[in-house]
């Protein structure tokens, strides 16, 4: 029988959390884990927010700056209308909050690439990088999930005593 890679990565976070009373994590790595997973949320849940935020900035004048120039635009009119675009940006804060979108987004990227280099000492460790590769698999790959599986699997041989 052939398992897809996808049913593989939606079972493993629910195998691993299925191990019975599983330890506080003791080990360095896995607190870098957990506190790296912690804000890796917190990131996400911020990256969202500003998003819908720059969306509520964006399309108003994006619809105003048609309603002006029209589509299609021929050169000359393309560049009035993405300096206009950038005037109205600059005076309604979309410039402002689209820095700190993608200061976010900067920030997130790099979480999940501590997530992927942190080497998992105990299952709880191991669960954290499951649960982000179930997240690229339901959400999209955000270009991280082949360094989590990759680091996931060299944890699970690890945890398993060194089992291919």
């Amino acid at each position: 029988m052939t398992v897809s890679r996808r049913t593989i990565l939606l079972t493993v976070p629910a195998a691993l959390a299925a191990v019975p009373a599983l330890p506080k994590p003791a080990a360095a790595g896995d607190q870098v884990l957990l506190d790296a997973y912690a804000r890796w949320q917190d990131l996400d849940r911020q990256s969202g927010v500003l998003d819908e935020e720059c969306q509520r900035l964006c399309w108003p004048a994006h619809e105003a700056a048609e309603a002006l120039f029209g589509f299609p635009r021929d050169a000359e009119t393309q560049v009035r209308y993405m300096a206009w675009l950038d005037a109205r940006h600059a005076s309604d804060g979309y410039h402002q909050v689209y820095d700190a979108f993608n200061a976010t987004l900067d920030e997130w990227h790099a979480t999940l690439d501590t997530i992927a280099a942190t080497p998992a000492t105990t299952p709880r460790g191991a669960l954290v990088k499951a649960e982000l590769l179930q997240l690229e698999v339901r959400d999209g790959d955000s270009d991280h999930a082949g360094r989590l599986i990759d680091s996931l699997v060299v944890d699970l041989q690890r945890l398993a005593g060194g089992a291919s």
